[in-house]
This record gives C-alpha cells, sequence and structure tokens, in this order.
C-alpha cells in the first residue's frame, strides 16, 4: 500500500516539475496553450488512474483509489477553466473507458473534484487568503467529503465496505497533499510573476535611460565594475577614452590614464561611503561636448547599505558656453568689446 502511495503522490508532483520546466502561467490567455495545459493535466490525472492505491478490506473485495480528487480540485482552482474542463473530460472518458460498479462513483468524483476546484477559484480571488497551506486544507477537506459522498453510487453492499476504508485518508491524508501540491504551484507562479516583473523592470529601466538623448549613465558595483549603462555612455567611453564598454568590464580600467582613475577612485570611494558627489569632467575628443556635470550616488538596498553606485553626466557644454558669453559681456563694452568699469 505505501508503495502504490508514493508511486502516485510521484505522478502527482510531477505535473509541477513539468509545469515549472514549460513555464506554462495558469492564467495563460493564448488557446493553444490553455489547451496544452488541460491535457497535461488530463495525462497526469489518467497516469495517476492507472496506479491506484490498492487497499486490501479483508473480504474478497479490493478497493481502488487514487488522488485524482487532488489534482482536479487543485488545478482547478489555480489554472483556466478551460483547461480544466479539457483535462476533466480526459479523466472521465478514460474512466468510462474502464468501466465497473465504481464507474459511476468515479465519474462523480472527478466532476465534483473539478466542480468544487472552479468554485474555489472564483472565490479566492475576491476573498484571497494570506495562508495559502490553511487554505487548501479546507478545500481538500471540502472535496473529499463530497467524493466520499459520491462513492453511494456504488452497489449498497460495496459501499458500505468501500466508504469506512477510505473515510481516514481521504479526509486527513489527501487535504494534507492538495496543500502541499497548492503550495508547489502557488510557488511556480510566483515565480513566474517575479520574472515577468523583472523583465518588465528591465524594460523600463531601459526605456529610462535610453530616452534622454544627451544623458550619459551607468550604474558600477563596489568594484567598479559596470552593471548597467546607456547607449551614450557606450559612445562617451569609446570616443573619449577608446574603450569597450560591456557588462562587467572595469570603469577605471576603461579610462586608460592613472591620473584620471586615482581622481574618479577618490570619488567613489567617497560615495560608497554613502556620499553623493557632483563635478564637471572637461572633455578632450569628443566633438561637440565639451563640458559634462557628473552626479554621482550611492545605491542603497532594502537595509539602507551601501552596494554599488550611479553615474550621471549631463551635456552643459552649451549653457557653459552661455555662461561664459554672459560673463565676458557684464565686463566688456558692447561696441568696443574692450573691458568696461565693471571690470
Amino acid at each position: 500500500m505505501l508503495s502504490d502511495l508514493v508511486r502516485n503522490s510521484i505522478l502527482l508532483f510531477g505535473l509541477i516539475f513539468v509545469y515549472g520546466a514549460l513555464n506554462f502561467k495558469p492564467n495563460e490567455t493564448k488557446r493553444i496553450k490553455i489547451i496544452v495545459a488541460g491535457l497535461m493535466i488530463g495525462f497526469f490525472t489518467i497516469m495517476i488512474m492507472m496506479y491506484p492505491w490498492r487497499f486490501e478490506t479483508g473480504t474478497s473485495a479490493t478497493i481502488f483509489y487514487d488522488t485524482r480528487s487532488v489534482i482536479l480540485s487543485v488545478a482547478a482552482a489555480f489554472f483556466n477553466p478551460l483547461a480544466t474542463l479539457i483535462a476533466m473530460i480526459a479523466s472521465v472518458t478514460y474512466r468510462i473507458i474502464i468501466g465497473g460498479d465504481g464507474a459511476i462513483a468515479g465519474v462523480l468524483s472527478i466532476i465534483t473534484a473539478s466542480g468544487i476546484g472552479l468554485l474555489w477559484r472564483v472565490l479566492r480571488k475576491k476573498y484571497m487568503k494570506k495562508n495559502v497551506f490553511f487554505e487548501f486544507i479546507i478545500l481538500g477537506f471540502i472535496v473529499h467529503v463530497v467524493v466520499v459522498l459520491c462513492q453511494l453510487a456504488l452497489p449498497w453492499e460495496k459501499a458500505m465496505i468501500v466508504i469506512p476504508a477510505i473515510i481516514l485518508p481521504y479526509l486527513t491524508l489527501y487535504p494534507l497533499v492538495g496543500a502541499i501540491l497548492a503550495i508547489a504551484l502557488k510557488n511556480q507562479i510566483d515565480r513566474l510573476e517575479a520574472n515577468d516583473k523583472i523583465r518588465q523592470s528591465e524594460l523600463l529601466l531601459k526605456a529610462s535611460i535610453e530616452s534622454p538623448s544627451n544623458l550619459i549613465m551607468c550604474s558600477l558595483d563596489k568594484n567598479y565594475n559596470h552593471l548597467t549603462f546607456n547607449e551614450m555612455h557606450i559612445h562617451f567611453m569609446k570616443h573619449e577614452f577608446g574603450a569597450n564598454v560591456s557588462l562587467q568590464t572595469n570603469f577605471l580600467e576603461s579610462l586608460n590614464d592613472d591620473t584620471l582613475s586615482k581622481n574618479f577612485k577618490s570619488k567613489f570611494d567617497l560615495v560608497l561611503q554613502n556620499h553623493r558627489i557632483t563635478m564637471v569632467y572637461e572633455c578632450h575628443k569628443i566633438e561637440g561636448i565639451k563640458y559634462v556635470e557628473v552626479s554621482i550616488n550611492p545605491i542603497l538596498d532594502e537595509q539602507d547599505k551601501v552596494i554599488g553606485l550611479t553615474l550621471f553626466g549631463q551635456d552643459i557644454s552649451e549653457k557653459r558656453r552661455r555662461e561664459e558669453e554672459i560673463l565676458h559681456i557684464s565686463y566688456h563694452d558692447f561696441l568696443t568689446n574692450l573691458y568696461n568699469r565693471r571690470y
């Protein structure tokens, strides 16, 4: 009996591993992926039904039961209703093909487990629980109370043998297994959602740092290696220092100037002590850019610990030129260009 239960459980959790490998989202909207998910759930349900948990009653009757109600109810609570319907139809079809006195009870258990799971899917959207384990313990208990009642569809003498034999594992072990399955499935969902958020954040960050055409931007770790940068930074480093920038290349080594490297390092070290610095860098090789205002700020983690720094450079050549013109005009006569009394 124990080996049958272990085999059934392995097949049950095999769905999670396949689901994780395929990176399918339960709330997938693409029809083809919904169908594939439904077929996948149906396949594992049928495999579970092919390797039932056998229980000898002590009489001439041998009872066969499995965890189909667990996988169908939990999957219905997470996956698209169409996927659940496909899995349910596949399972019902297989159970009818098997036949026997338990066919009606088996079909009823499949339909009720799937139906309660779908209802739970609606309810958990409105009344979301923080404790997923406790939530699915309750779901599992409700589902398997109904599944036990479905056994009344058996011939009466067999029902009186089956129900006492299955009621204990169905109302204790199965809800526990279902809750563990739900947590595993929820973790996979959280992982996929986290990956989506990371991708969205990366796209947003890329759009943000690339949108200003005259903004030089990069972020460095505590060893001065590049973490992120925009196209303007690549252009600037290439034409000003002859450096090819890529991820993890060292900013200071890219400068190809020991004096300049020491100057930037001293400022970076100060920023890594949670200070902020603004300076003006005078360019020598880039046409059209003579002065760049550089702002260097620390990157802090959730504990306010410095884990790196950001460097923003703004072309202020035109601004500096106008300031110099204003300064020149203030000290020179407009007509003669000679120094005025203010000088």
